[in-house]
Protein backbone atom coordinates (compact mmCIF):
# COMPACT_ATOMS: atom_id res chain seq x y z
CA UNK A 1 0.00 0.00 0.00
CA UNK A 2 1.51 3.53 -0.82
CA UNK A 3 0.55 6.40 1.85
CA UNK A 4 -0.78 9.17 -0.92
CA UNK A 5 -1.54 11.72 2.46
CA UNK A 6 -0.29 12.14 5.83
CA UNK A 7 -3.59 13.97 7.66
CA UNK A 8 -6.02 12.08 5.73
CA UNK A 9 -3.87 8.73 4.99
CA UNK A 10 -5.16 7.45 1.47
CA UNK A 11 -4.20 3.94 1.11
CA UNK A 12 -4.16 2.02 -2.16
CA UNK A 13 -4.00 -1.53 -1.91
CA UNK A 14 -2.80 -3.41 -5.19
CA UNK A 15 -4.04 -6.42 -3.87
CA UNK A 16 -5.50 -8.31 -6.70
CA UNK A 17 -7.62 -10.97 -6.37
CA UNK A 18 -7.96 -13.93 -8.72
CA UNK A 19 -10.97 -15.89 -8.29
CA UNK A 20 -11.46 -19.48 -9.96
CA UNK A 21 -14.36 -20.32 -9.80
CA UNK A 22 -15.31 -22.76 -12.61
CA UNK A 23 -17.38 -20.97 -15.05
CA UNK A 24 -18.26 -17.83 -14.26
CA UNK A 25 -20.40 -16.46 -16.89
CA UNK A 26 -19.20 -12.57 -16.33
CA UNK A 27 -20.29 -12.44 -12.71
CA UNK A 28 -18.54 -9.53 -10.24
CA UNK A 29 -18.34 -8.54 -7.24
CA UNK A 30 -21.15 -6.51 -6.20
CA UNK A 31 -19.38 -3.81 -4.28
CA UNK A 32 -18.43 -0.16 -4.82
CA UNK A 33 -14.85 -1.00 -2.83
CA UNK A 34 -13.30 -2.92 -5.67
CA UNK A 35 -12.52 -2.62 -9.20
CA UNK A 36 -12.92 -5.41 -11.74
CA UNK A 37 -9.83 -5.86 -14.57
CA UNK A 38 -10.57 -8.62 -15.74
CA UNK A 39 -13.39 -11.66 -16.12
CA UNK A 40 -12.74 -14.70 -18.19
CA UNK A 41 -15.31 -18.24 -18.04
CA UNK A 42 -12.71 -19.40 -15.46
CA UNK A 43 -11.86 -16.24 -13.19
CA UNK A 44 -12.50 -13.09 -11.93
CA UNK A 45 -9.73 -10.57 -11.36
CA UNK A 46 -10.56 -7.52 -9.02
CA UNK A 47 -8.55 -5.03 -6.64
CA UNK A 48 -9.34 -3.42 -3.61
CA UNK A 49 -10.28 0.43 -4.47
CA UNK A 50 -7.92 3.13 -2.38
CA UNK A 51 -9.49 3.95 0.52
CA UNK A 52 -9.07 6.46 3.48
CA UNK A 53 -8.13 4.94 6.63
CA UNK A 54 -9.49 6.67 9.75
CA UNK A 55 -8.41 6.72 12.97
CA UNK A 56 -9.42 8.18 16.21
CA UNK A 57 -8.86 8.22 20.20
CA UNK A 58 -11.38 6.61 21.99
CA UNK A 59 -11.00 6.63 25.78
CA UNK A 60 -12.55 3.68 27.67
CA UNK A 61 -12.27 2.54 30.97
CA UNK A 62 -9.38 3.97 31.47
CA UNK A 63 -7.27 2.83 28.64
CA UNK A 64 -6.91 4.59 25.32
CA UNK A 65 -7.71 2.94 22.05
CA UNK A 66 -7.55 3.82 18.33
CA UNK A 67 -10.18 3.50 16.65
CA UNK A 68 -9.46 2.52 12.47
CA UNK A 69 -12.01 2.40 10.67
CA UNK A 70 -12.82 3.03 6.28
CA UNK A 71 -15.69 4.50 5.24
CA UNK A 72 -18.17 1.74 3.82
CA UNK A 73 -16.45 -0.95 5.03
CA UNK A 74 -17.67 -3.58 7.69
CA UNK A 75 -15.29 -4.48 10.84
CA UNK A 76 -14.16 -7.52 12.60
CA UNK A 77 -16.11 -8.24 15.62
CA UNK A 78 -14.67 -11.37 17.41
CA UNK A 79 -14.90 -9.94 21.23
CA UNK A 80 -11.81 -9.10 22.88
CA UNK A 81 -9.63 -9.18 19.57
CA UNK A 82 -8.90 -5.82 17.42
CA UNK A 83 -12.01 -4.56 15.66
CA UNK A 84 -10.56 -3.88 12.26
CA UNK A 85 -11.92 -2.78 8.87
CA UNK A 86 -12.94 -5.30 6.37
CA UNK A 87 -14.62 -5.63 2.80
CA UNK A 88 -16.66 -8.06 1.00
CA UNK A 89 -18.13 -8.52 -2.30
CA UNK A 90 -21.05 -10.97 -2.97
CA UNK A 91 -20.41 -12.68 -6.42
CA UNK A 92 -22.74 -14.72 -8.60
CA UNK A 93 -21.65 -18.80 -8.78
CA UNK A 94 -22.04 -21.52 -11.36
CA UNK A 95 -24.29 -24.22 -9.59
CA UNK A 96 -21.29 -26.65 -9.50
CA UNK A 97 -18.24 -24.25 -9.24
CA UNK A 98 -15.20 -24.69 -6.54
CA UNK A 99 -14.53 -21.23 -5.56
CA UNK A 100 -10.54 -20.25 -4.77
CA UNK A 101 -9.18 -16.99 -4.03
CA UNK A 102 -5.97 -15.80 -4.68
CA UNK A 103 -4.00 -12.88 -4.19
CA UNK A 104 -1.42 -12.36 -7.44
CA UNK A 105 -0.40 -8.66 -6.16
CA UNK A 106 -0.27 -7.16 -2.90
CA UNK A 107 1.88 -4.64 -0.79
CA UNK A 108 1.50 -2.74 2.92
CA UNK A 109 2.74 -0.37 5.14
CA UNK A 110 3.49 -0.49 8.96
CA UNK A 111 1.88 2.12 11.42
CA UNK A 112 3.35 1.77 14.79
CA UNK A 113 2.33 2.55 18.15
CA UNK A 114 -1.57 1.88 17.13
CA UNK A 115 -3.38 0.15 19.37
CA UNK A 116 -6.93 -0.79 17.88
CA UNK A 117 -10.51 -0.76 19.92
CA UNK A 118 -11.35 -4.38 20.53
CA UNK A 119 -14.30 -5.88 18.98
CA UNK A 120 -16.74 -5.79 22.10
CA UNK A 121 -18.31 -8.31 23.96
CA UNK A 122 -21.97 -7.44 23.68
CA UNK A 123 -24.67 -9.02 25.99
CA UNK A 124 -28.02 -8.14 27.14
CA UNK A 125 -29.54 -6.90 30.83
CA UNK A 126 -33.62 -8.00 30.31
CA UNK A 127 -34.15 -6.55 33.57
CA UNK A 128 -33.05 -2.86 33.12
CA UNK A 129 -33.86 -3.16 29.02
CA UNK A 130 -30.60 -2.14 28.17
CA UNK A 131 -28.01 -3.48 25.69
CA UNK A 132 -24.33 -3.82 27.33
CA UNK A 133 -20.59 -3.79 25.69
CA UNK A 134 -17.59 -5.00 27.39
CA UNK A 135 -14.27 -3.70 25.82
CA UNK A 136 -11.74 -6.22 27.44
CA UNK A 137 -8.71 -7.64 25.48
CA UNK A 138 -8.61 -11.09 24.90
CA UNK A 139 -5.25 -11.88 27.16
CA UNK A 140 -3.98 -14.85 25.00
CA UNK A 141 -4.00 -12.51 21.97
CA UNK A 142 -1.97 -9.79 22.88
CA UNK A 143 0.61 -11.71 23.89
CA UNK A 144 1.49 -12.91 20.29
CA UNK A 145 3.71 -11.99 17.83
CA UNK A 146 1.72 -12.30 14.44
CA UNK A 147 -0.17 -9.87 12.61
CA UNK A 148 -3.68 -10.61 12.32
CA UNK A 149 -6.11 -11.30 10.70
CA UNK A 150 -3.70 -13.85 9.12
CA UNK A 151 -5.20 -13.62 5.46
CA UNK A 152 -5.77 -10.89 3.26
CA UNK A 153 -8.86 -12.27 1.34
CA UNK A 154 -10.64 -15.20 1.84
CA UNK A 155 -13.97 -16.96 0.63
CA UNK A 156 -15.99 -16.96 3.47
CA UNK A 157 -19.04 -19.13 2.49
CA UNK A 158 -21.96 -19.61 0.05
CA UNK A 159 -25.76 -19.44 0.16
CA UNK A 160 -28.36 -18.41 -1.98
CA UNK A 161 -30.14 -15.19 -3.38
CA UNK A 162 -33.24 -15.69 -5.29
CA UNK A 163 -32.99 -18.95 -6.20
CA UNK A 164 -29.02 -18.08 -7.48
CA UNK A 165 -25.99 -19.87 -5.88
CA UNK A 166 -23.76 -17.04 -4.19
CA UNK A 167 -20.76 -16.23 -2.88
CA UNK A 168 -19.22 -14.18 -0.31
CA UNK A 169 -15.35 -12.44 -0.85
CA UNK A 170 -14.23 -11.29 2.47
CA UNK A 171 -11.27 -8.70 2.04
CA UNK A 172 -8.80 -7.58 5.30
CA UNK A 173 -6.66 -4.95 4.07
CA UNK A 174 -5.74 -3.88 7.91
CA UNK A 175 -3.55 -5.76 10.52
CA UNK A 176 -2.76 -5.66 13.77
CA UNK A 177 0.74 -7.38 15.44
CA UNK A 178 0.10 -6.74 19.21
CA UNK A 179 3.30 -7.92 20.53
CA UNK A 180 4.56 -4.90 17.97
CA UNK A 181 1.85 -2.32 18.57
CA UNK A 182 2.04 -1.94 14.73
CA UNK A 183 -0.91 -1.62 12.35
CA UNK A 184 -0.40 -3.10 8.94
CA UNK A 185 -2.02 -1.22 6.02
Amino acid sequence: MILQTYLSPRFFLPLILLLLAGAVRGEQPSADNFTIHEVTPRTIIFSLNPFDLNLSSLQIEDQTFMRVSVRNFGETSEPGLPALPTAAAIIKLPASAAVSVRILESSFEDIPQIEPLPAPAISEDLQKNVVLYSFKKDGAFYTSDAFWPGELALFAGEGKLRGQRVGRIQVQPVQYNPARITLRV
